[in-house]
């Protein structure tokens, strides 16, 4: 790394430049079964770069990546340290006490698989996203067909599963199962408001195993935030067509909160179409007096041993 393509690990100079001209040179091998960039040991400072298909960035075990920081003052979104692609992976941990850290974001992405990985993350643990507002809507590049199986999560204060809140491009044809996660805020999250557009449908969760959690369920038409002033407050988005089965919570504080899309001009636009079935939840030892808290949502219930038990 250090002789070919000019890096220094020593902390302080930028590698961008290196590790790009590595990724260039290396992706000609892609058709021949990839390339391997190996980084030796060091402290390499870099700002992002994109890696192709079919190869394996190798770190020695005494080589560091350090992020540049990086300042666009007329840009309103997060900008990526690493965006990897068609990737097979397994294990990702950063601090829980780091802010904004969601371990795998797929953003206007389409047949795509998230599938084996070991995630502890300081924000969201998987999530969703296809733009937003009224940028979302004129780029139009939805996220849908995206599979999320076989994983193992931790997140403290957010949430396991995080759809929006960025989905004015639409997200669609959503499915996750077999999930393991302990200690974290949620265990599927639906974020999105007025002025987003959009719409989140068509959503199948099933065989998660959740412990110690503050909701199992939560879905929030009512996260406010906006990247400008420039969006349309009349572009309501729709959720519909979310389904959770098979499914075993432990030690939660709360089951559900799930609060319909409301703001000013409307009394409310509910959400529809949500099937939780065959939910066994156990409540933890001090749990909220309401179980269940459903704002302007409409249709049908019908529980039995919604709440499996009481723990004391």
């Amino acid at each position: 790394m250090n002789n070919r393509f000019g890096g220094v690990g020593d902390g302080t100079t930028s590698n961008t430049q290196a590790f790009k001209a590595a990724v260039n040179y290396l992706s000609q091998y892609s058709s021949d079964g990839g390339g391997q960039l190996y980084v030796p040991p060091g402290r390499w400072l870099t700002g992002s770069f994109n890696l192709t298909t079919h190869f394996t960035l190798y770190l020695d075990k005494e080589a560091v990546l350090l992020g540049s920081q990086v300042t666009i003052s007329f840009l309103h979104f997060r900008l990526n340290f690493f965006l990897f692609c068609r990737c097979k992976g397994r294990t990702t941990i950063v601090p829980v006490t780091s802010l904004n850290t969601d371990g795998i974001n797929s953003d206007s992405c389409t047949n795509t698989k998230i599938e084996d990985y070991y995630i502890v993350s300081g924000d969201d643990c998987v999530v969703v996203k296809s733009g937003w507002d009224e940028y979302g809507i004129a780029f139009g590049m939805p996220t849908k067909q995206l599979v999320i199986r076989r994983l193992t999560w931790l997140s403290l204060d957010s949430a396991v599963i995080a759809l929006g809140s960025e989905m004015s491009g639409v997200l669609q044809d959503v499915r996750a199962e077999d999930i393991t996660a302990i200690n974290s805020e949620s265990g599927v999250r639906i974020k999105t408001a007025m002025g987003r557009g959009g719409f989140v449908k068509d959503i199948y969760v099933r065989d998660m195993k959740l412990s110690t959690m503050k909701w199992a369920f939560w879905m929030t038409g009512n996260y406010g935030s906006h990247p400008d002033h420039n969006y349309d407050p009349n572009a309501i988005p729709l959720i519909q067509n979310i389904n959770y089965h098979n499914m075993v919570v432990e030690n939660v504080t709360m089951a559900s909160r799930l609060e319909g899309i409301s703001g000013e001009g409307i009394s409310g636009d509910p959400l529809t179409g949500i099937c939780i079935s065959n939910v066994t939840i156990g409540l933890a030892q001090i749990s909220r007096k309401l179980k269940w808290n459903c704002t302007d949502i409409v249709g049908v219930k019908s529980i039995r041993q919604a709440i499996k038990s009481y723990t004391y």
